[in-house]
């Protein structure tokens, strides 16, 4: 869906290779340095996009040396991380790249919420950029403050918002107030990238948790709203199952206990 929404919804883009269209994602992290859910989303971008001839690179940061390698045909761009305030990760080398990448790039994608990103963008050229909102910001209340005037300038200035469910889209603040350019793109997943499990491993899991449940996969984060989900679960006797890891697995763990 991205890959046609790229050529659909940007065509002001001069390309600089007209076989080509370069996009650059910028991201605080990715695959296969983690495996959460927005690397995996920016994973399947750019293979998806791909057979359309367009070419990927990503910029992202790590808590290794400064390095450049590619993974399943994309050029990835670590940069050594120099400071971390509130899980927002920074480093001066960062702008440096950012700059020499977005010469290259012809649509730069940012994924929100990382204000290291919105940082960047004042340093990019005129590229036209995408911006993937993948959560509004919910615990940060008092930086918040501090950063909002940034964060207004990042979302003024992106050509297109991409909500990530009709739902998002009716109810962030954020997106309400630039809904004129806000479009919805849900998330997917590949399933050529799931492994086979044997059918002695099914029985065993059919065994332990039967049939008729429901399932949750994906890293134990606050904002996904799992305490919700455990309290439903009490109220209507849903059987429930948490496939994951993640900061909030203790606090998960006590109240199933």
């Amino acid at each position: 869906v991205l890959s046609e929404f790229y050529l659909m919804h940007l065509r002001v883009i001069r390309h600089k290779n007209e076989n080509k269209m370069k996009v650059l994602h910028v991201y605080r992290t990715c695959y296969p340095e983690t495996k959460g859910g927005v690397e995996q989303v920016i994973r399947f971008i750019a293979s998806g996009t791909k057979p359309l001839g367009i070419e990927t690179k990503i910029l992202t940061l790590s808590d290794n040396q400064t390095s450049s390698y590619y993974c399943e045909g994309t050029e990835i761009i670590s940069v050594k991380k120099s400071i971390e305030i509130s899980s927002n990760g920074f480093s001066w080398k960062l702008i440096r790249q950012f700059k020499k990448l977005s010469k290259w790039a012809d649509i730069i994608h940012y994924h929100y919420p990382w204000p290291t990103g919105d940082f960047l963008s004042l340093f990019g050229s005129s590229n036209p950029s995408i911006v993937t909102y993948h959560s509004d910001i919910i615990r940060q209340k008092c930086l918040k403050k501090l950063y909002q005037p940034l964060e207004s300038h990042f979302l003024n200035q992106a050509n297109i918002l991409v909500a990530t469910s009709p739902q998002y889209a009716h109810t962030s603040e954020n997106l309400l107030r630039h809904k004129n350019k806000v479009k919805i793109i849900p998330l997917a997943v590949d399933e050529n990238t799931y492994s086979i499990p044997s059918n002695d491993n099914i029985n065993k899991w059919r065994e332990k948790v039967g049939e008729g449940f429901f399932l949750f996969v994906g890293v134990l984060r606050y904002y996904k709203g799992l305490d919700f989900l455990l309290e439903a679960a009490k109220i209507n006797q849903l059987p429930v199952i948490i496939a994951g890891d993640g900061p909030e697995r203790v606090k998960l763990e006590s109240y199933i206990a």
